[in-house]
């Protein structure tokens, strides 16, 4: 399927399912190495329903835009307008997910969201945007540093008991460019 026909759209309330399936095919691909246990499981169940993706699709606090290609969902980008960085100077609107299956990964199809996630923030008025990635995850480092993102500081992402390194990044939109890398 080629790539060079995906379109970035805002999510509707009919792209639930799909998004579901798709958050949970991609946690599952990036964060379950060892195989899946009952925290694992719990833990996809809970974030990636079809029911919670309808809620935040109609959020007023949420903005969701997928990556479609003939009828086919490839990726996703989720921002949330009211989440305060747990580092200073990080601003209040986070990108708290971007998934690209892993097929898809490579095309553009990240860049292309966190563009229309950019320019929405950008024409809001917010100052940047930051996010969490776990420390491990050195495919994710690398995609958002050529995407002139900057490391802030450091968060723990605790499930089970167990607490799990992410890096915090933000970076500044066209209009506040200067105040962070």
């Amino acid at each position: 399927m080629p790539f060079s026909t995906t379109q970035i759209r805002p999510a509707t309330q009919q792209d639930s399912l799909c998004l579901a399936a798709l958050g949970q095919q991609v946690w599952l691909d990036t964060y379950a190495q060892d195989g899946i246990r009952p925290a694992l499981a719990a833990y996809v169940y809970q974030h990636f329903s079809p029911a919670r993706f309808a809620q935040q699709v109609c959020s007023a606090q949420q903005r969701l835009w997928v990556a479609e290609a003939h009828g086919h969902l490839l990726g996703y980008l989720q921002l949330d307008l009211a989440a305060p960085c747990p580092v200073a100077g990080g601003g209040t609107v986070e990108i708290s997910t971007l998934y690209v299956l892993r097929h898809a990964q490579g095309q553009g199809l990240g860049r292309r969201l966190l563009d229309a996630a950019s320019q929405h923030a950008h024409g809001s008025s917010h100052a940047g945007l930051w996010l969490s990635v776990n420390a491990t995850n050195l495919a994710a480092q690398a995609f958002y540093a050529r995407q002139g993102f900057g490391q802030l500081g450091e968060i723990d992402f605790e499930l089970d008991g167990v607490r799990h390194p992410n890096q915090v990044l933000y970076r500044g939109t066209q209009a506040a460019q200067g105040d962070r890398p």
